[in-house]
């Protein structure tokens, strides 16, 4: 199963719930894969989701951050 939590400029604090509730579905975690997908290339996303990589690592959960280099549109 693929999750992906897109955003456009919202907040951590927005977006963190989403990934969270993603990352806690009911459904075998070698199976589930969540991809953040972040159009600003934002430090802040990238920071809450390398924590919840970790966490994530736990429950052995596969997940990413994917961002658009704003150069290279």
């Amino acid at each position: 199963m693929l999750c992906c939590v897109a955003y456009i400029a919202e907040p951590v604090d927005v977006v963190q719930p989403t990934c969270i509730a993603a990352l806690n579905l009911n459904y075998p975690g070698s199976r589930l894969m969540v991809h953040v997908l972040d159009d600003g290339n934002s430090s802040a996303m990238r920071d809450m989701v390398q924590q919840l990589q970790f966490q994530a690592r736990l429950v052995h959960c596969n997940s990413s951050w994917i961002f658009r280099d704003r150069e290279r549109s």
